[in-house]
């Protein structure tokens, strides 16, 4: 779910991953992902997901023989 501010919540967030919510929350706890945390809620910003999975790109490489 997205809020008045442009946030999602773990649900959301995995989802748009393609993670689960462990996965996420592990994450979160190693300081892996950006997120921010109100009281005992943490929240993210899509555009900040979309950057964190694009600095995470790898090229690949095209390996081909005759």
């Amino acid at each position: 779910m997205q809020n008045g501010f442009g946030f999602v919540d773990y649900s959301n967030a995995a989802e748009l991953l393609g993670l689960s919510i462990h996965t996420l929350k592990r994450w979160v706890s190693q300081k892996r992902i950006s997120f921010y945390k109100i009281g005992s809620r943490v929240f993210f910003k899509p555009d900040e997901l979309l950057n964190f999975v694009n600095r995470n790109r790898m090229e690949s490489i095209s390996v081909y023989r005759k």
